[in-house]
């Protein structure tokens, strides 16, 4: 799934997806097309359109200092909440790990370097 100029933050949760997986030793499945539309259509519910994810987004990142590492880290738990919640509905929150989970991808994705150069172009994509 692309989700137009966040492209970058998708990768970066397909790769934590992955690590996360390797680690725990379980294979995840990707649900069929089928699934996701069955799924959509038995709930009366569908996503908002990745133009919507986008403005929220810039929203959230807007005057934001890339440079400030302080700034980022602050922002960053909040993004990473409102792609979870875009991706998979607000019914989410009401998991049992909703928080531990966005502070482990918030931890993770702030201690790789690459993740955090990959953050700070999307910020810096969103705020232009």
């Amino acid at each position: 799934m692309t989700i137009d100029r966040l492209s970058s933050l998708s990768a970066q949760f397909a790769a934590l997806r992955a690590e996360l997986a390797k680690k725990s030793g379980e294979a995840r499945r990707r649900p069929r097309m089928e699934d996701a539309e069955e799924a959509s259509s038995t709930t009366g519910t569908s996503r908002p359109d990745s133009q919507s994810l986008r403005r929220q987004l810039a929203t959230l990142v807007q005057g934001v200092d890339v440079g400030d590492a302080v700034a980022v880290n602050h922002v960053r738990p909040k993004v990473v909440k409102a792609i979870l919640l875009w991706e998979f509905g607000a019914s989410l929150r009401e998991h049992a790990e909703w928080q531990p989970m966005i502070d482990a991808i918030a931890h993770a994705l702030e201690r790789d370097e690459r993740f955090i150069h990959v953050f700070n172009q999307l910020i810096e994509e969103l705020q232009s």
